[in-house]
């Protein structure tokens, strides 16, 4: 018996629908693939608090490369077990790197790293003495050669920061380290909506 017009008609329906159910397993299998990968290899994290201002602000989502070897320069989040916390600085001198704060002619503190003056055009202000405190490691005019395998690290907010200045952070781990910042995300911004979305990050 021949197939009429309809029986056709029907038939390609079905095929259709076929297809395109197949494309779009295919296509959540790719989302899914997608959304492992990156989660295994970067994650998210939300900025807490004001010490890396100008260039990070408070609760600001940041994504975090997992894979990385810290450097100079590098800002990186580890945890404080200390804070019993994670938290977010610059990486300013690696393992037997010396460092130092000096004073300028003006009152102000200059990093040396390697007896050689950083210039450090990213940071809030000006360092001053107001840091310096009952846990301060790190006191101007005395120099400390940072451990092999260590780092030590600064907030860019750099009079309103603890960090390894502080006994309370130190020289800090690379065991210690959760990831090196590979991107900041625009508050409110669509893309920041779809990664947090992706990688669970609407619980900070």
């Amino acid at each position: 018996m021949r197939a009429g017009p309809c029986d056709k008609l029907l038939g390609a329906k079905k095929g259709d629908a076929g297809a395109l159910l197949l494309w779009i397993a295919a296509a959540l299998c790719a989302v899914l693939i997608g959304v492992t990968v990156l989660n295994s290899v970067f994650s998210l994290c939300m900025v807490v608090g004001g010490s890396m201002l100008p260039g990070l602000h408070d609760e600001q989502f940041v994504l975090l490369y997992n894979r990385f070897e810290p450097e100079r320069g590098d800002i990186v989040v580890f945890y404080s077990d200390e804070l019993g916390e994670d938290v977010i600085k610059r990486v300013v001198a690696v393992g037997g790197d010396t460092v130092e704060l000096r004073y300028d002619g003006e009152g102000y503190l200059d990093l040396y790293v390697n007896d050689g003056r950083v210039e450090e055009d990213y940071i809030n202000e000006r360092m001053t003495g107001a840091y310096i405190g009952e846990d301060t490691a790190l006191l101007p005019g005395r120099e400390i050669v940072v451990e092999e395998g260590k780092y030590f690290v600064l907030g860019d907010n750099r009079n309103h920061s603890t960090d390894s200045r502080s006994a309370i952070i130190g020289q800090v781990s690379r065991e210690d380290m959760v990831g090196e910042l590979a991107a900041v995300l625009s508050k409110g911004n669509i893309t920041e909506f779809f990664v947090r979305l992706l990688m669970g990050g609407f619980k900070a």
